[in-house]
C-alpha cells in the first residue's frame, strides 16, 4: 500500500469528499453493530406525567432521576407523556409446528427492548391526601392510567403510581381518610396496593428519589426474569430440525434479557451457548450466511465485552480470534465479496473498541497485543473492501441511473436479510432477475461509498496506540496507508504532511522501493498546492541516482525544475493527477510564476537523497600558521541533464574565514562527472590551536528575481547511502572537513643538558640553552620551568634556584617554576643559562621547559607580514637518589652491641657508610650533632674526611659517648642525635660542598644503682704479671652489699681474694685488685668477676656482664739471639 499509484485506480467522478453527502441508506449500513447492542445493559424505565418545560418541581425531579449525583443503578430513564404509543405486541404463538421463519433476529428487536418499551412505567401525579378536589383529581389519574394500560397493549410492563404531594411526609394509620383514598386509586386504577407510592417534595428529596429507583430496579428485574420465562417456554415448543434458525433467535433473546437483568456471569453462559448453537446450524447459503454471519458477530461481540468486564482478556482474545477464523473464509457471493471484507473490518474495528475501553480502565496491554493490532486488521479489510468495489462494482455503478432512486433498496425485516429476500421465508425461491438488480444496485451503491471515511479513523486510531506502544516503523508504515486515503479523498495537504513525514525513515532505512511511491504522491499534492520548495525537494530526488525512475521520467522533471527556475515557466503537469484539479493546479502555477512573489527558500541537502553529491577536503589534516590553507569542494550530479549552480560558497564554525571561500560565476555539473573547486585562504592568527571545520557549503540553483533554491550541505558533505554510484570512482573521493590550525613552528633551538641521577641533597645543575635558527629576529623571549612531582603533586618535595645559595644564607628560598627572560637574539645568536634543583626526599619529578617567542613571517608575497607568537617545549624526567646509605650500631667496650644504654656508662656508636651514587663522591667531612645529656669521651673529629667512595664503596667510624646524668632528668628513652656529612662530587672540584644528615634513632635509657671501672693494660706479656684492678661505684643514696667472686681462666694464673663481700657507702667506690699470670698468647678470655647485688633491686648478669672487659690480648715473650737454635748440620 505504500507504494500504491493513485493514478491506477480511476474511477467515475464523486459527488464530494464529505462522506456526509454520500448515499447513506439503511441498507449501506447494515454491517455496522447497531447502538442497542454496543452500549452497556440497563433497565428502561418510562417516567410520566412529568412536566419538565412548565413545572419546575416536576423538572427538578427528573434531573435527580436522570442526572443525580449518587451512585446510580444500572438503569436508563425516558420521559414520555402519558398518551405515548409504544410499540406494538405482536401476537403470541400456541404452536410452531407450521412456522417458517424469515429471518434470525428482527432488526428492530434490540432497539425495542432497551430504547422503546420499557420494563417500568411510572406515572407522576400531583395530588394530596387531603386535596379539596380528590374526586376529580382521582378521576383524572384514572383515565391516564388507562391510556397508559391501553398504549401498552397488554404488555407485561409494571405500571405504578407515585403521588407528588407538597405536605410533609405523616404516617398513614389503617382506617384513616388517606389510607382509604389510596386504597380506592388503586382500585379504580387497578394496580396493587405495592405500586402506589408517595413523592413528599421538600428541600431535600434524594432520599425519597433513592427509595423510589429502588423500587423501580426490582420491578424491572422482575419484569426481564418474566420477560426470560415467556422466551423459555416459547423455545421448548421449537423442533430442533425444522426450528434451527428460530432457536438461535430464542437463545440471543433469553442471554439479551439476562444481561438486562444485570446477571452477567448467566448472561455470558448463554451467549456462549446461543454462539455454539448458531455454528452448529450453519448453512452454507448464499442466501442466509450474511444473516449467520451477522448474527455471529453480534453474540461475539457481547462475548467479547462481558469477557473483558469479567478481566479475562486472554479469554476474549482467543474467543475473537475463533470468531473471525471460523468466519473468514466465508465470503458469500462473489460478486459481494467486498460484503465479506466489511464485515471483517466492522468485526475488528469493534473488538478494538471494546479492547481501548478496557486499556482506559487499567488493562495492561503488551506491545504484540493491544487495540491498534485490531484497528490495524480494520483497516486492512476496509482497504480491502474498497479495492474490491474498485473492481467489482464499476460497471454496475457506471449503468447504474444517476441518481439513485430514494431509497434504491427497501429497509430489510432482519439483520443480514438479502434484499431479494425480502417477505420471503427459508422455503420459497428466489427470483434470478430480482436477484441481479438487487447485487447490481448494491453494487452501485457500495462503489459510490467514500471508503476513505472509514479507513481513516481506523488507521488514525491504530496510529495513536502503536505510537503509545514505541512502534515506530509500524506507525510509519500506518501514516503511508493514511496518506494515501488523504490523497484519493482530495485532502491534498493533510496527504502531504503524512507522507512527507515518513521520508526520513525511508531514507535513513534505504527503502528506495518504497521511497520512490511516496515521492510520486508528494510531488503530485506540491503540484496541485502550489507548494514551490516542496516540489522542487521531491523532484531534487527524484531525479536522483537513489529513485529508479526511466531517463525519459527524470528527464521530464528536470526540464520543469530549470523551466520553474530559470526560466519562470509553469512546470508541465504531473501524470496521474485528477482532472478537477489539474485546471486549478495549472492557474495556480500561473500566477505564481508570473508574479514578483520572493521564491526563495533554502533546503537541507545533506538530509535529503539528493541528486547532487558533495565532499570537502582540506588538502592537509593541518596546516601551519605561516602557510596558506587549501580546500577542495567536490560535486557531482547524477541528474540525466547537466545541471547549473548558481553561485557556491563555504562556511566555517569560525566565521572570519567565510569572506575567503565564495564563488559568483555560474558552475555546470556534467552527469556523472566530479567537478572540483579549489579555494586558498591564509590561516588567521586568533584560530591557532584550533580546530578549523567546515559548517556548510551552499549552492544556489535558479536565478535571482525568478526562483531560488539554496542547497546547504551540513558539515560540507552529503548523506553517505550504500547505493554504489556507477561508472566513477566517488567513492574513493577523499572526505575531510577539518583541519588543524597548528602555530608557526618555532626555530628557536631549545636544549637541556644535565647528567643524572641527581643526588639528594646536592644543588643539581641543569644548563639550558637557546640558539636562534630564524630568518629574523626573536624577541619578547622567556622561559619558563615548572617542577611537579610525578606520584604526589600535593606534596612538592624539590625546588629551583637560579643560583645556589650560601651556605649561611636562610631568606633565599626555591620555588617549584622559575621564569627567565633571555634579550632578543639575532639570527645564529646563542643564550644559555644554568638552574639548580634541590630535592629533600628522592623520587622522580619532571621539569618541563618552555620556550615563548615572537617573530615576524610572510606568508605569500601579496600578503602582510603576520607576527607569530610560537613555543617549544621539552620535558624532562628527572631522577633523585640518595648518595649513601648509613647503617650505625652501638657497642659496649667489649664491642658487643647493645639494645639500651645506661646512664653514665660510656658506649661505641660505630657508623658506616655505604656509597650508592654512580658518581664518585668525596667526603670532605662528618660530624655528629649530640643530645644535650650525650657528651663525646675522647677527641671529637671526623674519621672519614678527604675520603674519595666509588659505587659500592664503604667507610666508617667509630666514637665513644656516655650519657651524663644530670639532676631533674628521668629519661627512659633517648635520641643520641644525628650524623652529618660534607660531600661534593670529585669530578667537579669547583663545585659546593653539600651535605647529608642522617637521625640516629632513639635508644632506651636504663638507670644502675652501681657501676664499675676497669683499670687493665690494654695488651700483656707471655708469663709477664698483669695487674688489673675493678672499682664499683655505689651511685644510689643508701649503702650497698656485695658479693664478689673471681672464676677462674684457662690461660691466666691470678692472685688475689677470689670471694669477697664489702659495702659500699652512697657516692662511694670499692677497688679489688688482681694480678693476672698470662699462660697464653693471643686474645684470651680474662677471669671472669661475678658481681652480685644483695639489696633489690638486683640487674641482671647481662647488664653486669657488659659492664666488664672479657679478653687482652698476650703478646708472646722476646727472644734474644743466643737463646735461638742453630741448625743441625
Amino acid at each position: 500500500c505504500a507504494t500504491m499509484d493513485p493514478s491506477s485506480a480511476t474511477v467515475p467522478k464523486r459527488t464530494s469528499s464529505d462522506p456526509s453527502s454520500t448515499a447513506q441508506y439503511h441498507y449501506e449500513y447494515s454491517f455496522k453493530f447497531p447502538d442497542s447492542l454496543q452500549r452497556a445493559s440497563r433497565c428502561l424505565i418510562a417516567l410520566s406525567g412529568l412536566d419538565t418545560r412548565n413545572n419546575a418541581v416536576h423538572r427538578a425531579i427528573w434531573d435527580e432521576f436522570n442526572g443525580g449525583k449518587r451512585n446510580k443503578k444500572p438503569i436508563a430513564y425516558k420521559n414520555v407523556p402519558a398518551d405515548h404509543w409504544y410499540p406494538k405486541s405482536s401476537e403470541s404463538k400456541l404452536t410452531y409446528e407450521d412456522y417458517v421463519p424469515k429471518g434470525i433476529l428482527k432488526s428492530s428487536w434490540m432497539a425495542k427492548h432497551t430504547e422503546e418499551l420499557p420494563a417500568v412505567v411510572s406515572f407522576f401525579f400531583d395530588m394530596d391526601w387531603a386535596d379539596t378536589q380528590w374526586l376529580e383529581r382521582q378521576t383524572e389519574c384514572v383515565s391516564k392510567i388507562q391510556v397508559i394500560r391501553s398504549a401498552l397493549q397488554k404488555r407485561t410492563t409494571e405500571i405504578v403510581i407515585v403521588l407528588i404531594q407538597s405536605t410533609p411526609p405523616q404516617p398513614v394509620a389503617d382506617g384513616s381518610p388517606a389510607s382509604e383514598r389510596a386504597a380506592n386509586l388503586c382500585m379504580l386504577c387497578e394496580i396493587p396496593r405495592l405500586n402506589l407510592y408517595v413523592l413528599p417534595f421538600t428541600d431535600r428529596p434524594q432520599g425519597f428519589i433513592v427509595r423510589l429507583e429502588e423500587a423501580f430496579y426490582e420491578k424491572a428485574l422482575s419484569y426481564y426474569a418474566g420477560r426470560i420465562k415467556t422466551v423459555r417456554a416459547h423455545k421448548d415448543l421449537l423442533s430442533k430440525q425444522s426450528h434451527q434458525l428460530v432457536a438461535i433467535r430464542h437463545q440471543f433473546k433469553i442471554a439479551f434479557f439476562t444481561e438486562l437483568k444485570q446477571e452477567p456471569s448467566a448472561a455470558l453462559k448463554l451467549y456462549r451457548a446461543a454462539y455454539n448453537t448458531l455454528l452448529s446450524s450453519l448453512v452454507m447459503s448464499e442466501d442466509l450466511i450474511m444473516q449467520f454471519k451477522m448474527v455471529a458477530g453480534f453474540i461475539n461481540y457481547r462475548i467479547c465485552r462481558l469477557s473483558f468486564s469479567a478481566e479475562e482478556p486472554v479469554n476474549t482474545i482467543e474467543q475473537f480470534r475463533r470468531h473471525v477464523d471460523r468466519f473468514a473464509k466465508e465470503t458469500g457471493p462473489g460478486r459481494l465479496a467486498y460484503e465479506h471484507a466489511e464485515w471483517m473490518s466492522r468485526q475488528f474495528s469493534a473488538f478494538a473498541d471494546l479492547f481501548s475501553e478496557c486499556v482506559k480502565r487499567g488493562l495492561t496491554a503488551i506491545q504484540t497485543q493491544h487495540p491498534g493490532v485490531y484497528y490495524h486488521h480494520a483497516a486492512l479489510y476496509a482497504l480491502e473492501r474498497k479495492t474490491l468495489c474498485l473492481r467489482l462494482c464499476r460497471e454496475s455503478a457506471l449503468k447504474a441511473p444517476s441518481p439513485l432512486p430514494n431509497p434504491p433498496l427497501p429497509d430489510m425485516q432482519y439483520f443480514g436479510q438479502r434484499p431479494w429476500r425480502k417477505d420471503l421465508d427459508e422455503m420459497q425461491v428466489t427470483s434470478a432477475e430480482l436477484k441481479l438488480d438487487c447485487i447490481k444496485i448494491m453494487q452501485a451503491i457500495a462503489y459510490n461509498v467514500q471508503h476513505s471515511w472509514q479507513i481513516i479513523p481506523l488507521l488514525n486510531n491504530a496510529i495513536y496506540h502503536f505510537k503509545y506502544f514505541k512502534s515506530g516503523r509500524m506507525t510509519v508504515y500506518l501514516k503511508v496507508l493514511m496518506g494515501q486515503e488523504y490523497y484519493h479523498i482530495m485532502e491534498y495537504e493533510k496527504s502531504l504532511i503524512l507522507l512527507r513525514s515518513v521520508t526520513e525513515l525511508y531514507r535513513r532505512e534505504q527503502w528506495w522501493t518504497l521511497l520512490r511511491g511516496i515521492l510520486h504522491t508528494i510531488i503530485r499534492c506540491s503540484y496541485i498546492l502550489g507548494r514551490v520548495e516542496e516540489y522542487f525537494i521531491t523532484a531534487f530526488e527524484m531525479i536522483g541516482m537513489y529513485i529508479q525512475l526511466s531517463k525519459d521520467e527524470k528527464m521530464r522533471i528536470q526540464k520543469n525544475l530549470d523551466a520553474v527556475f530559470f526560466s519562470g515557466h509553469a512546470p508541465s503537469p504531473e501524470p496521474g493527477v485528477e482532472r478537477n484539479a489539474l485546471e486549478a493546479a495549472q492557474d495556480l502555477w500561473t500566477n505564481l510564476t508570473r508574479t514578483d512573489q520572493n521564491m526563495e527558500f533554502t533546503v537541507q541537502a545533506s538530509s535529503i537523497a539528493s541528486c547532487v553529491e558533495c565532499k570537502s577536503e582540506f588538502a592537509s589534516p593541518s596546516f601551519s600558521a605561516d602557510s596558506a590553507v587549501q580546500l577542495t569542494v567536490h560535486f557531482w550530479s547524477s541528474a540525466p541533464m547537466p545541471l547549473v549552480l548558481s553561485s557556491i560558497a563555504v562556511l566555517f564554525h569560525q566565521e572570519e574565514y567565510n569572506q575567503w571561500c565564495f564563488m559568483e560565476e555560474e558552475v555546470t555539473l556534467e552527469p556523472s562527472v566530479v567537478k572540483s573547486l579549489h579555494f586558498s585562504f591564509p590561516a588567521l592568527y586568533s584560530s591557532v590551536g584550533e580546530s578549523l571545520e567546515v559548517h556548510a557549503v551552499k549552492a544556489v540553483f535558479g536565478r535571482k528575481g525568478v526562483a531560488m533554491a539554496t542547497l546547504v550541505w551540513s558539515n560540507g558533505r552529503s548523506e553517505q547511502f550504500s547505493l554504489p554510484l556507477p561508472d566513477i570512482k566517488w567513492d574513493q573521493v577523499p572526505l575531510s572537513i577539518a583541519t588543524q590550525i597548528q602555530p608557526h613552528e618555532s626555530k628557536v633551538d631549545l636544549s637541556v643538558e644535565h647528567r643524572q641521577p641527581a643526588l639528594l641533597g646536592e644543588y643539581y645543575p641543569v644548563r639550558v640553552a637557546l640558539r636562534n635558527r630564524e630568518a629574523g629576529p626573536s624577541y619578547d623571549l622567556s622561559i619558563h620551568l615548572t617542577l611537579r612531582e610525578v606520584l604526589d603533586e600535593t606534596n612538592p618535595s624539590a625546588s629551583l634556584f637560579e643560583c645556589v645559595p650560601p651556605p649561611s644564607s636562610e631568606e633565599q628560598k626555591g620555588s617549584q617554576s622559575l621564569e627567565l627572560l633571555p634579550p632578543k637574539l639575532d639570527p645564529g645568536e646563542r643564550f644559555e643559562k644554568t638552574v639548580y634543583l634541590w630535592s629533600n626526599a628522592p623520587g622522580v619529578r619532571e621539569l618541563l621547559v618552555e620556550c615563548f617567542s615572537s617573530t615576524k613571517c610572510k606568508v605569500q608575497e601579496d600578503w602582510e607580514d603576520i607576527v607569530h607568537s610560537c613555543s617549544k617545549e621539552e620535558l624532562v624526567t628527572l631522577k633523585t637518589i640518595r648518595p649513601f646509605e648509613v647503617t650505625y650500631k652501638c657497642l659496649d667496650r667489649s664491642l658487643r652491641e647493645v639494645k639500651s644504654l645506661h646512664w653514665d656508662c660510656p658506649f661505641l656508636l660505630v657508623t658506616d657508610v655505604l656509597c650508592i651514587s654512580p658518581w664518585q663522591l668525596l667526603i670532605t667531612g662528618s660530624h655528629f650533632s649530640l643530645h644535650k645529656v650525650v657528651s663525646q669521651v675522647g677527641p671529637s673529629y671526623s674519621q672519614v674526611s678527604e675520603v674519595e667512595l666509588c659505587k659500592e664503596d664503604r667507610a666508617s667510624e667509630c666514637h665513644c659517648f656516655s650519657v651524663s646524668s644530670r639532676p631533674g632528668e628521668h629519661l627512659t628513652s633517648i635520641a643520641i642525635g644525628s650524623y652529618t656529612l660534607h660531600w661534593r662530587r670529585s669530578s667537579d672540584p669547583e663545585s659546593c660542598v653539600h651535605t647529608t644528615s642522617i637521625p640516629l634513632s632513639p635508644m632506651p635509657l636504663k638507670h644502675l644503682p652501681f657501676s664499675v671501672t676497669t683499670d687493665i693494660p690494654p695488651c700483656g706479656r707471655l708469663k709477664k704479671v698483669l695487674p688489673v684492678s675493678y672499682a664499683v661505684h655505689n651511685k644510689t643514696i643508701f649503702v650497698q652489699e656485695f658479693e664478689a667472686k673471681m672464676v677462674a681462666s684457662e690461660a691466666f694464673m691470678f692472685s688475689g681474694k677470689r670471694l669477697t663481700r664489702f659495702r659500699i657507702l652512697p657516692s662511694s667506690s670499692h677497688t679489688l685488685t688482681f694480678n693476672l699470670y698470662p699462660l697464653a698468647t693471643g686474645h684470651n678470655l680474662l677471669p671472669r668477676l661475678e658481681l652480685s647485688f644483695l639489696r633489690e633491686p638486683k640487674p641482671s648478669d647481662d647488664i653486669i656482664s657488659s659492664l666488664l672487659p672479657h679478653s687482652v690480648f698476650i703478646e708472646p715473650t722476646s727472644v734474644s739471639p743466643s737463646e735461638v737454635r742453630q741448625p743441625l748440620e
